[in-house]
């Protein structure tokens, strides 16, 4: 029988377990909050402060926006450099 290694990479070791791991279900976790906890770890830490310090929601924290104006129009932001390879390629470019 070979146990489970697990590695941390961040920490740069190596643990082989003795025994198998407990499962989700026998520590009573669903796999929605594993999930949600796995991406709460790999959130970098200034998200992580502001949602513990209230600056931010949960939801806010883990699907950040990437638009950084928002009128509240259904809107799309093209960096000029895709506009310019788009018209360099010889394609159309609605409003440029």
């Amino acid at each position: 029988m070979s146990f489970p290694v697990l590695t941390d990479s961040r920490l740069n070791t190596r643990v082989c377990l003795t025994e198998q791991p407990p499962t989700l279900a026998e520590i009573g976790v669903t796999k929605r909050e594993s999930a949600e906890a796995q991406k709460l770890a790999k959130m970098p830490e200034e998200r992580f402060e502001a949602l513990v310090s209230g600056l931010k929601t949960k939801k806010e924290a883990l699907n950040p926006t990437h638009v950084s104006n928002n009128s509240g129009e259904n809107e799309w932001y093209t960096p000029e450099r895709f506009i310019v390879a788009a018209r360099e390629a010889g394609g159309f470019v609605k409003g440029a």
